[in-house]
């Protein structure tokens, strides 16, 4: 009985810290937020407890092409907006830009290693283009206020750390629970609902709520 109190009050805490990072965050109910699901757990957790708290959210995914592990990514990210009662919007990205992701990286990673400039690492390619699609997609949508995404304390740590590392500690300027860019009408603000939750407590309340999520590693 012990251990059962001690689980529900480790999910109590992390819905309050995620409570307390929208208010702080200034939404309203009633603006539209689409939120990127990936098919893995902190997206997931993310847009359950946007809706759980009664946000006005849809869903967005990427289909990256990349075999098996995106085909459920997308079963995992269809199956949470129908328990969620969303719209979801898919991008195939073979179909819009002629080829699935894995080709894209590595024909970026082949010129600019062609130009002497060293390599450009998967995750920073693949990021870059997710968020450029992502930002142009949902101004496509109307009524998009906010784009949410499901990074956690661990990621934006580990974020910081690295430019650090890299001596470019300005990258993490605009870091933040709600993205602090100059106000521009082709920029969606991007918000981080989970920026103050550590990654095992995001894995442990996706288990316990039983979200349908793709645990698998990325294979790039």
């Amino acid at each position: 009985m012990k251990v059962i109190l001690t689980f529900m009050n480790s999910q109590q805490k992390l819905e309050q810290k995620v409570k307390q990072t929208l208010k702080k965050i200034k939404l309203k109910k009633s603006d539209k937020i689409l939120v990127a699901l990936s098919g893995g757990k902190d997206s997931a957790v993310a847009a359950y407890l946007l809706k759980k708290f009664g946000y006005n959210i849809e869903g967005f995914h990427i289909d990256l092409k990349i075999g098996k592990y995106s085909e459920e990514c997308l079963s995992k990210v269809v199956e949470l907006c129908e328990q969620l009662s969303i719209p979801l919007y898919v991008y195939d990205i073979k179909k819009e830009m002629g080829s699935g992701m894995c080709y894209l990286r590595t024909a970026i990673q082949s010129s600019y290693r062609a130009k002497e400039k060293g390599q450009l690492k998967n995750c920073a390619i693949c990021g870059v283009i997710k968020k450029w699609i992502m930002n142009r997609e949902a101004r496509k949508i109307k009524g998009v206020k906010y784009l949410a995404t499901g990074h956690n304390l661990d990621d934006e740590a580990q974020t910081f750390l690295l430019n650090i590392l890299k001596g470019s500690p300005k990258l993490s300027a605009n870091s933040g629970a709600i993205t602090r860019n100059i106000p521009d009408k082709k920029f969606i603000p991007r918000i981080k609902p989970l920026f103050y939750v550590l990654e095992k407590d995001v894995k442990n309340y996706s288990i316990e709520k039983k979200l349908p999520v793709n645990y698998a590693k990325c294979p790039c």
